[in-house]
């Protein structure tokens, strides 16, 4: 039953973001001057979405550790940890340099 609840609440929440996000595309389609003001929000927000995206990456990083931790004495799980570790610092990298590329060169 707590399996159940927790698969429950991460789907509940899953579903809440995504809500959000077609929220604010509706509403953006709908009135492109608000879509303006939200871009000047996060422009002059940057700083606090660098340090949220900063902590994602030090908890990802974290439990990436733990899990190379736990499982480092047995090669299948290793090169499996490491393949996901790459796959996701290069997504990490690109994302950032897409991110750093269309703000105008601040992060």
């Amino acid at each position: 039953m707590r399996k159940f609840l927790k698969v429950f609440a991460w789907l509940l929440t899953f579903t809440a973001i995504v809500c959000i996000a077609l929220a604010l595309f509706w509403s953006a389609s709908k009135s492109p001057e608000a879509l303006t003001h939200l871009m000047r929000w996060f422009d002059r927000t940057w700083v606090v979405w660098l340090i949220w995206r900063l902590v994602i990456y030090a908890v990802t990083a974290y439990f990436a550790y733990q899990c190379w931790q736990l499982k480092k004495s047995d090669p299948a799980w290793r090169r499996m940890i490491l393949r996901i570790c790459s796959i996701g610092t290069l997504y990490i990298v690109v994302m950032e340099w897409a991110l750093y590329s269309t703000t105008g060169g601040h992060w």
